[in-house]
């Protein structure tokens, strides 16, 4: 029989000159010798809980979203213990936004996706089958968002940007319900009833005062339909969090409720049902709640895996609004002590951030061997925390203690006492400010005036790390959160320097005076062409060779999270050749572009054998990517597959795959760049084959079975 096939490669996704992947081996240990459990985790700030089996092994995960960074962050259940696994981040939709419910819309026992949308609910069918998931954009007639009926027909369900309703089935029927605010401002409870079916969902809304509640101020509730008293608000103001749950085991629901210019969780006891609610009175909830800022929301779900669900609670907001906020402790865990329908919740305790590199916010990282040793240690400036009812930045420290192995250990959160100077903002460089061959502490930092200027202090040594010297203040002002490096890009031996512009443009300016006395004047508003752009707002910069080809490598750090790397910039005429697919996912065995907690800031430092980038973000803390390096390797998957599978191949380096019969016959071959690629086959029954690719002098035979 003759075999007529077309061996076609149509989507590539090839290794580029920079290929990384996510690295936890790098150990890092507390003052007193502790061993982190994930310090490379990234951080969290204000993050809605959730739970979903995300790796079909019949355990539920553990899935974050976090406001600030608009990010979905995923642990993986392994012997009871959370684990990062950022691997799965990406399979998540791209447009969630301002929040993330994971619920059981169609009963089918896998929980979909709810979240915000600006015209209200959006929802994706949860449709994953094996390890993969996947989801579907669910339309309610032709409408991108969830409609319910109101007083005119059918309507979506409006809400402000930051209120998180509550999805639940209110009436014990079997399908999800939905309450929210009143989107007017009147400050009352909506309930959108679900009178369909499950495989056809269809909302009314039944009420817009649900428990006679209206919300007047912080602390402040008229109840019975009554109007608020003359000094209270009937308006929504800010965001409003609700979260349905039967607290006395009465079968009826009751109601936490939060509010975002507020710093306290309320609950509304039910003396009616869950459908028609009463609610005469209001307190404080938990009565042992650790106050942490304004708008604390909370989340019911089982983390301790004795299948009762726990009292999670987080900030609610999407930036900071005061200086009190702590989010380097912002996520904490009240076991229950009794059952899901009667909790008695235990005093808080802080949930996975004790377990990771965590500085609250604004990581931003950079590495000099300060103890002489000869490897490089890790230096972390961050936004601030209040101190003495002052709000304050410090540089952390932690010394690199291994030999070819790296391995951290902290030393301190105020390095040369700089908490004493009263700045924040802090974000740290060290090069040769005033070239005398002796590299310096460069930052700029924000004063108590409100005033983001360039900073530097002399290093002392020429074998360490010496600040004896006082801060010099220089006349370099940037905005709040613009971003300055200092390197010489034109080669005149002197400190010039880029600035990340808060329109997204990357300016350059040239030190027209001395390595003593800079005189910075600005050259370029968009250097490389890299001009103004909504996404890229305050990119970060970072000059270095991270593939030690002895060329400087220009890295950007943007708003959304991501990085770009342009390779030896000094020869390039524009940044649009910079790459964008730089991390490896081991799922979908694909380069991609992620998200790592924007905005970032990137820093690099490598050993004999291995180049690393540590990328500090938003969230406080720190990612570790390790240099990718290819090796000679081919394979082939799925395998079996079946004849109308599209079967990709994975090689290391570029070469030819060729394809035979299990009888030695050859059928087809095509050309293989570096990378994953999608193959297409024509016409072939059933059967095995040989797939046969050759490259880097060297030749690797892989069966395949088609069926």
């Amino acid at each position: 029989m003759r075999f007529i096939a077309l061996l076609l490669i149509v989507s590539t996704t090839a290794w580029g000159q920079y290929a990384y992947e996510a690295d936890f081996s790098i150990p890092v240990r507390t003052v007193d010798d502790q061993l982190l459990a994930q310090p490379w985790a990234g951080g969290i700030n204000a993050v809605q809980v959730n739970t979903l089996d995300i790796n079909n092994d019949g355990v539920e995960d553990l899935i974050l979203f976090d406001r600030t960074a608009n990010k979905v962050l995923t642990y993986l259940v392994q012997n009871q213990q959370y684990n990062y696994a950022p691997a799965y981040e990406t399979l998540f939709p791209n447009d969630l936004a301002n929040f993330l419910l994971l619920r059981d819309f169609n009963g089918d026992g896998k929980k979909d996706i709810f979240t915000g949308n600006p015209f209200g609910i959006k929802v994706y069918l949860n449709n994953s089958s094996g390890d993969m998931l996947s989801w579907q954009h669910l339309l309610f007639q032709n409408s991108n968002v969830l409609l319910t009926t109101g007083f005119s027909g059918k309507t979506n369900i409006q809400l402000q940007a930051d209120d998180v309703p509550t999805i639940a089935d209110m009436d014990g029927d079997g399908d999800l319900d939905v309450l929210c605010m009143n989107f007017s401002g009147s400050g009352k409870i909506e309930y959108h009833k679900n009178v369909g079916t499950l495989n056809s969902p269809d909302f009314v809304r039944t009420t817009q005062s649900w428990g006679g509640l209206t919300e007047c101020g912080c602390g402040a509730f008229a109840f019975n339909n009554t109007t608020c008293v003359s000094n209270g608000r009937i308006q929504h103001a800010g965001g409003k969090f609700l979260l349905a749950l039967d607290v006395n085991a009465d079968n009826q629901m009751d109601l936490i409720f939060s509010e975002s210019e507020c710093d306290q969780l309320y609950l509304f006891i039910n003396e009616g049902t869950s459908e028609n609610a009463v609610f005469t009175q209001a307190a404080i909830f938990p009565d042992n709640l650790k106050e942490n800022g304004l708008y604390p929301i909370a989340f019911y779900e089982d983390l301790d895996f004795d299948n009762i669900k726990d009292l999670i609670i987080s900030p609610g907001v999407f930036e900071r609004s005061d200086d009190v906020t702590d989010f380097s402790q912002s996520l904490y865990f009240h076991k229950n002590m009794l059952s899901n329908n009667n909790p008695q919740f235990a005093a808080s305790l802080n949930f996975l951030q004790n377990e990771m590199i965590d500085l609250g916010e604004n990581a931003c990282p950079a590495f000099f061997d300060y103890d002489g040793d000869g490897d490089d240690d890790l230096f972390i400036g961050v936004f601030g925390i209040q101190q003495d009812a002052v709000f304050r930045a410090a540089l952390s420290l932690y010394e690199n203690t291994g030999d070819q192995h790296p391995s951290f250990k902290f030393v301190t959160n105020d390095y040369a006492n700089l908490s004493t100077y009263k700045l924040y903002n802090l974000k740290p460089q060290f090069t040769d400010i005033n070239r005398d061959g002796i590299t310096d502490l460069v930052f700029t930092a924000t004063n108590q005036d409100g005033q983001t200027l360039l900073h530097y202090i002399l290093n002392n040594s020429s074998t360490a790390l010496s600040l004896q010297n006082t801060i010099t203040e220089t006349s370099f002002t940037v905005f709040f959160n613009e971003n300055i490096h200092i390197s010489d890009i034109n080669n005149d031996g002197l400190p010039d320097a880029l600035v990340g512009k808060a329109n997204g443009a990357v300016e350059y300016w040239k030190n027209n005076g001395s390595a003593q006395l800079p005189s910075w004047q600005r050259e370029s508003t968009a250097f490389l062409d890299i001009d103004q752009s909504f996404v890229r707002q305050n990119p970060s910069i970072l000059i270095s060779d991270t593939n030690n080809d002895a060329k400087q490598d220009l890295i950007i750090g943007l708003q959304d999270g991501t990085i770009q790397i342009l390779s030896d910039f000094n020869t390039a005429v524009s940044f649009d050749n910079a790459e964008k697919e730089l991390t490896f996912n081991p799922l979908s065995r694909q380069f991609e572009v992620r998200n790592f907690g924007g905005p970032v800031w990137t820093s690099s430092f490598s050993t004999t054998s291995q180049n690393y980038l540590v990328i500090g973000n938003h969230l406080g803390g720190l990612q570790l990517l390790k240099a990718k390096t290819p090796e000679n390797n081919f394979s082939v998957f799925p395998n079996p597959a079946s004849k109308n599978q599209s079967i990709f191949i994975e090689s290391t380096t570029a070469g030819v795959v060729q394809i035979y019969s299990a009888q030695g016959q050859f059928i087809s071959s095509a050309n293989a760049l570096k990378g994953t690629s999608e193959l297409s086959f024509a016409m072939l029954s059933a059967g095995v084959y040989l797939l046969r690719f050759s490259g880097n002098g060297a030749t690797i035979t892989r069966r395949l079975i088609i069926y």
